[in-house]
């Protein structure tokens, strides 16, 4: 589907997911291992048991320069970004992995309930239109 309306939601969403599994994907407790399964089906397509394919993202942007849709696509296909990626999904990547980690650091008992509550509280609400022009004209 094509996204007429809400795309830097989307993205934004997509970068602070990624953000969190980063952060999850090292740890090894019971819910950390939970929730990074359940962001693992956010942002990965999966097979039939919810095992994702991490060569396959559920996202793709076409609004985006090349050169930033692929820093955004590789923020997160790989959850790295270098110093010299300067677009706008690097910085707010970059923005979301310090904060994640103030909150950890300040916040240690509440971290694991943080993404879990955020895409549990988060409402993507589709609106489906025949064409492009029926789509515009709702928004």
């Amino acid at each position: 589907m094509e996204i007429i309306d809400g795309q830097q939601r989307l993205t934004t969403l997509m970068l602070l997911l990624r953000a969190f599994y980063d952060k999850y994907g090292s740890m090894k407790n019971d819910k950390a291992v939970k929730t990074s399964k359940f962001i693992e089906q956010c942002i990965w397509k999966t097979d039939e048991f919810g095992d994702p394919d991490k060569t396959a993202l559920k996202i793709d942007s076409e609004v985006a320069t090349d050169k930033e849709k692929d820093e955004f696509l590789g923020i997160l296909k790989t959850g790295t970004v270098t110093d010299k990626e300067k677009s706008s999904y690097a910085n707010n990547y970059r923005f979301f992995r310090q904060k994640i980690v103030e909150f950890l650091n300040t916040y240690p008992d509440w971290f694991s309930f943080f993404p879990i509550r955020t895409m549990n509280n988060c409402i993507l609400l589709p609106i489906e239109a025949e064409s492009q022009d029926t789509a515009l004209r709702i928004f």
